[in-house]
């Protein structure tokens, strides 16, 4: 599928749910679901760790910062990944 939301014109090999992409897309659709539950993932452990400062409960908290940061960074893969896929999608066909 193209930026647009056309269907992709090159052959379709892979399907993806309801999609029929080519392989290039297909890798791009997984990256975008990967940004998708880092970002869920940052979200609810930014919720936690307010609650857990709310609460004054420093081991909760110290676990959670640790969790934090290590979700970020797979945050931050996850994007870069996903670029890649993007470029390589664009560049191809």
């Amino acid at each position: 599928m193209t930026s647009g939301g056309e269907i992709c014109g090159r052959p379709a090999t892979r399907r993806e749910r309801c999609l029929a992409l080519c392989e290039q897309h297909a890798l791009l659709y997984e990256k975008a679901w990967l940004v998708h539950d880092a970002e869920t993932a940052v979200h609810y452990l930014r919720q936690w760790l307010w609650i857990a400062r709310e609460s004054h409960n420093e081991f909760l908290e110290g676990r959670l910062l640790a969790d934090l940061t290590a979700a970020e960074a797979r945050r931050s893969r996850a994007y870069e990944e996903m670029e890649q896929a993007r470029a390589a999608a664009g560049n191809s066909g």
